[in-house]
């Protein structure tokens, strides 16, 4: 029983154990850059409205002006920019809205909710497990019916919350395809958001085009 209780020869979890936990701070370091990052992109779509307003402020330009040039192209050109700003801007808030609640927000609160309340559990798997091999040298010191009661009783609640820690481990292992999950759906909603953009921008265009081959058509003798 020397051994088994020895301070020395023994640590708190097994190699492979440890190492996940290894592996899963710097994973916690990688999140917590990736968030300062995208954090400078997505900025809270319930408390900044600059960017959207910028571009709603061109649009209301355009649109102040569209009655002012009588049907020729210029209004045409007003009216389809203003049009196209509008919608631009109403998409360009979904789009921050959507990748701040599906993509920063989950990748944040594993970094600052999750991991941090996993790692509190594993502190206190570590501290049941001293109390184990404290029980331990207890009875090697003096083996009375009591101590090894005591030590069964510290040996059974270290394996419990052991197991529990190996259990979070192995869902925690799963952090990478989460992120890399969180990170396509940003790419495709940029994608979505392009290309509507740019079947604006082509409508926009084909207006215009119209109105000029028109004022073509009328113009010739």
């Amino acid at each position: 029983m020397r051994n088994l209780f020895n301070r020395e020869k023994t640590t708190a979890f097994p190699k492979e154990f440890e190492d996940a936990l290894t592996a899963l701070k710097i994973t916690k370091q990688c999140t917590e850059d990736t968030v300062k990052a995208l954090e400078k992109v997505l900025r809270d779509p319930h408390k900044n409205e600059e960017k959207v307003e910028e571009i709603l402020s061109v649009g209301k330009i355009c649109e102040k002006y569209t009655n002012t040039f009588g049907d020729g192209s210029l209004t045409t050109v007003l009216t389809s920019s203003s049009t196209v700003l509008s919608i631009v801007a109403k998409k360009e808030k979904q789009l921050r809205k959507e990748c701040y609640e599906n993509v920063l927000l989950p990748v944040k609160v594993w970094a600052q909710d999750d991991y941090p309340r996993f790692m509190r559990d594993v502190e206190k798997c570590r501290k049941l497990r001293d109390q184990m091999e404290s029980a331990g040298k207890a009875v090697q010191n003096k083996n009375t019916e009591e101590k090894i009661v005591k030590f069964e009783a510290a040996k059974n609640e270290f394996n419990r919350a052991y197991e529990g820690c190996k259990q979070e481990v192995d869902r925690t292992k799963k952090v990478h395809q989460h992120h890399m999950n969180c990170m396509k759906l940003m790419s495709q909603h940029h994608l979505m958001f392009f290309k509507a953009v740019d079947e604006e921008l082509d409508k926009a265009t084909e207006a215009m085009a119209k109105c000029v081959e028109s004022q073509v058509k009328t113009a010739k003798p």
